[in-house]
């Protein structure tokens, strides 16, 4: 068959657009984007509708708007990683803004706010907690922090023994080496009682391959 034939192209370029629109959705699964939602009440716990959010990166000071629905909820995904300040307006209250809120790769950070009655000039700031719960979804995760990764003695210097600090994390190979969880290597971590196979490694959020 000719190469160049229309039937031959178009059931490559076919095949072509099949492939892209399986592995399209996969890569932005493994992103490292984050998203930050939360509700908006008042004192009396009453929700608050169209209420103003804008959600800042600290480090860029990249700005993104959004307001609450009827229910007093909003989310805005896709966000990169990093500290974000929250800043929340509504005729009739005060300014509320929440400093440092931490979002690290694929999390789902929870910021409710409450607002006060008052002027909008006036803010009432707060500084966000370290230690945030996750409460969005039950997904159950830990994070080892830098001075852990420095300080700590590591067994050949791997990182993947830091893995172990982590509770529901076993070695199913103890006595071997740890391989570098690649692509073409096999992974010896189990997570709460999965296989090994159940074990995926990503950099800054990107599968590592």
């Amino acid at each position: 068959m000719n190469p160049r034939s229309p039937y031959l192209l178009g059931k490559i370029m076919l095949i072509m657009a099949l492939s892209v629109a399986w592995v399209a959705p996969a890569l932005a699964q493994l992103t490292g984007s984050g998203t930050i939602q939360g509700t908006v009440t008042d004192t009396s716990n009453s929700l608050i509708a169209d209420a103003n959010v804008i959600l800042m990166n600290e480090a860029t000071d990249v700005k993104t708007p959004t307001t609450t629905n009827a229910g007093g909820e909003y989310s805005v995904p896709a966000l990169p990683p990093g500290r974000y300040t929250v800043t929340v307006t509504k005729p009739g209250f005060k300014t509320a803004v929440e400093t440092g809120v931490i979002l690290d790769p694929t999390q789902v950070a929870t910021v409710n706010i409450v607002l006060q009655v008052g002027q909008t000039v006036t803010k009432v700031e707060v500084s966000a907690s370290a230690a945030q719960v996750q409460l969005a979804t039950p997904e159950v995760s830990n994070q080892i922090s830098q001075t852990e990764a420095v300080t700590l003695p590591i067994n050949g210097r791997n990182y993947q023994t830091l893995a172990l600090l982590v509770p529901g994390v076993t070695n199913l190979s103890p006595g071997n080496s740890l391989n570098q969880g690649g692509f073409l290597t096999s992974n010896v971590m189990s997570v709460n009682g999965m296989g090994n196979s159940g074990t995926l490694y990503t950099v800054d959020g990107i599968w590592d391959m």
